[in-house]
């Protein structure tokens, strides 16, 4: 097997087991097997014990004994990621706005919001957290901060997991929230960006977290029932 073709073996087995997690097929808690694996998805076990290596390294999965379980999620967790989601998240906000944004870029966020309204509209919320994540990320990319950006790629893996809490909320409260802070991106109005970024961060975890305590009681399947789907290879 060729070099490259081994590091695209790990990079698909990494994808499909994280695609697995952020869905709860593997519930937190979960043991993660190479064997199993291996099987289910159909590729050898070495690449599946790199990708699990890389997942453990984002703080997915971790040791227990000899072996690796998904990582737990508790009220602590969340509250913990969502502070260092904000902190980090406003921190690049004000740099991408010191730094300005090119029509070009504005023109890609405002697409990109606009296809977020389509998915809400139509109760495409799975599809609507890809915009969502699309638009938060461009944001981060545009701060230029090599850094930053390391440490918020790894930081929104976890938090994709959590987001995906939206989906299972026992009333859909999807709101596009993004419009305001665009718009003053756009203004050169910081102090109201910064304001309505920390507002669209607060919502979604307390909404999040009325999910979990719910999920503490019913068990993760409550969750993975609305949101599982196998993808293909």
């Amino acid at each position: 097997m060729g070099k490259e073709q081994s590091v695209n073996l790990v990079e698909t087995a990494y994808n499909l087991i994280l695609d697995r997690i952020v869905r709860f097929s593997l519930s937190p808690g979960a043991t993660v097997s190479d064997f199993t694996l291996s099987r289910e998805i159909g590729i050898s076990r070495t690449p599946i014990r790199e990708a699990i290596a890389r997942l453990s390294e984002d703080g997915l999965i971790e040791k227990k004994g000899h072996k690796f379980c998904v990582a737990g999620i508790t009220k602590e967790d969340m509250i913990d990621l969502y502070d260092a989601r904000e902190s980090v998240e406003i921190a690049m906000l004000m740099l991408t706005m010191q730094n300005g944004v090119s029509g070009k870029d504005m023109d890609s966020l405002r697409e990109s919001n606009s296809k977020l309204d389509e998915c809400i509209a139509q109760g495409d919320i799975l599809k609507a957290l890809e915009y969502d994540t699309a638009i938060h990320s461009s944001l981060a990319l545009l701060s230029g901060n090599r850094r930053l950006i390391q440490f918020y790629a790894k930081l929104e893996k976890q938090m994709r997991r959590i987001n995906t809490f939206s989906v299972a909320q026992e009333e859909q409260k999807a709101f596009n929230e993004h419009a305001l802070i665009l718009d003053s991106i756009e203004k050169g109005d910081s102090n109201t960006a910064i304001k309505a970024l920390r507002s669209n961060i607060e919502n979604a975890k307390m909404q999040n977290i009325g999910v979990l305590e719910r999920a503490m009681k019913e068990g993760w399947i409550g969750i993975a029932r609305f949101v599982y789907k196998p993808p293909r290879i």
